[in-house]
């Protein structure tokens, strides 16, 4: 919703307000704004997910457990394993 909210704020014909838009898509203008500051701060999963897709395009028969056993392993993952599924 917030990405829509941003594609029609980027154009010029948009004659709507910020507070008008969120109220018809009822979403907080508050919300949007948050969404705005963080938009394009990297994401703290994306090194993990790489991570993930690399042993799963190496070994297509992993399973969770087998691909959470080689992120310790092999890539030195030392989180838990409910954070990665």
């Amino acid at each position: 919703m917030f990405r829509f909210i941003g594609i029609l704020k980027s154009k010029d014909a948009v004659k709507h307000s910020m507070k008008e838009m969120c109220k018809v898509l009822r979403v907080s203008e508050a919300g949007y704004y948050r969404w705005l500051r963080t938009q394009n701060s990297p994401n703290t999963y994306d090194d993990l997910l790489a991570k993930i897709r690399q042993i799963r395009a190496e070994n297509k028969d992993y399973g969770m457990y087998l691909i959470f056993l080689a992120l310790q392993l092999f890539h030195g993952y030392t989180g838990t394993y409910d954070v990665i599924w």
